[in-house]
């Protein structure tokens, strides 16, 4: 009796204070963790990064990341920055200079990052280029068979006789005016300084056949949906889609390739925590997974080494490809961009 009132008290204790244990325990688990918000332009590029550098930096430091997506607007970046918004920013160049030219952006730590793992022009005093990617020419494989003629230079995308259909253009000069002139013959190495009115009348020549597309993730569904024949686009977002069954071939001649990178904008709370961020993306562990993902290359060189011969060769530098490309130049476009902004769009009103 006595062993039994003893069982039965103990239970009865047990079964009070596991409430309140398991409250307390509930209530240490679900604090809130910290906070990251990390902006990029959408799409299977943000899909990417979401699986081979978010989700296993949230998992090694107990982060939360918090995704936005936007078009690139330096003005946004500008505004955001001095709110406080925005944790990490992933940038074209141009907008890099900009910012670092404006002082709206922190200096990376580099104490924290293995430098010479890294492809020089990933190293920046206010970004960190996590991928290279090309702006290429992708068409249609249902109007442009295998094995019959088919575009693949940016002259073959002003020939609407011989390749006819609509054409998909981003709708701002940045990559389009390079486009236009190397349309008409403009060499590689005499594309920079551009000239920006002869850019405008050649764009000028195809401006009734063209659809302006306003994101990068447009391109592919214009060919899916046969609003245009061809397009400039993305190789990772084109290959990505070719990938899931759309029909699109893509031409690596006279692409365009640069590097894009993450900033940290000044004046953050969470700076430490977005510097830890900005050291994993720069590592072979965070770079190593994005070509299975979306087909753009590391700038670790360690990560580079790690991704399968299948996916190395459709990266921007695959030997093949890297040597159809054209390099971009930041520089004139850190000093031109307002000035050839404002010449676009005036000519888009007309």
């Amino acid at each position: 009796m006595r062993r039994n009132l003893i069982t039965y008290f103990l239970a009865a204790t047990f079964l009070f204070v596991l409430p309140m244990w398991s409250g307390c325990q509930k209530k240490f688990d679900s604090g809130k963790k910290t906070k990251l918000v990390v902006v990029s332009f959408g799409g299977d590029w943000q899909t990417a990064q979401r699986k081979a550098i978010f989700e296993p930096f949230e998992r090694k430091y107990n982060v939360d990341i918090v995704e936005v997506e936007y078009n690139g607007d330096y003005s946004l970046i500008k505004e955001k920055a001095r709110k406080g918004e925005w944790d990490v920013v992933d940038v074209e160049p141009a907008e890099l200079l900009m910012g670092s030219r404006d002082g709206i952006y922190e200096p990376i730590d580099y104490t924290k990052i293995n430098r010479d793992e890294l492809v020089p022009e990933a190293i920046h005093e206010y970004g960190l280029g996590v991928i290279t990617y090309a702006i290429v020419m992708g068409y249609s494989s249902e109007l442009f068979k295998p094995g019959k003629p088919h575009p693949s230079t940016w002259t073959d995308f002003w020939n609407t006789k011989e390749y006819p259909g609509k054409r998909g253009l981003h709708n701002s000069p940045q990559w389009m005016f390079e486009i236009a002139l190397l349309s008409q013959g403009t060499p590689k190495n005499q594309l920079y300084p551009i000239d920006i009115g002869k850019a405008l009348a050649q764009l000028d020549r195809i401006k009734s056949q063209t659809i302006f597309f306003e994101t990068w993730a447009q391109p592919a569904q214009l060919i899916q949906r046969g609003e245009v024949s061809m397009t400039a686009g993305t190789n990772g977002r084109l290959l990505a889609a070719k990938q899931e069954g759309l029909p699109i071939e893509i031409s690596w001649e006279q692409g365009i390739i640069t590097v894009e990178y993450y900033v940290v904008p000044k004046g953050l709370k969470n700076k430490d925590l977005a510097m830890k961020f900005i050291a994993f993306a720069a590592s072979a562990e965070g770079q190593k997974d994005i070509p299975k993902y979306i087909a753009y290359g590391p700038t670790n060189r360690k990560a580079m080494v790690q991704v399968d011969p299948s996916l190395a060769k459709n990266l921007p530098t695959a030997k093949e490809n890297y040597s159809k490309l054209v390099a971009f130049n930041p520089e004139w476009w850190l000093k031109n961009k307002s000035e050839a902004i404002r010449r676009y769009n005036e000519w888009a009103l007309k």
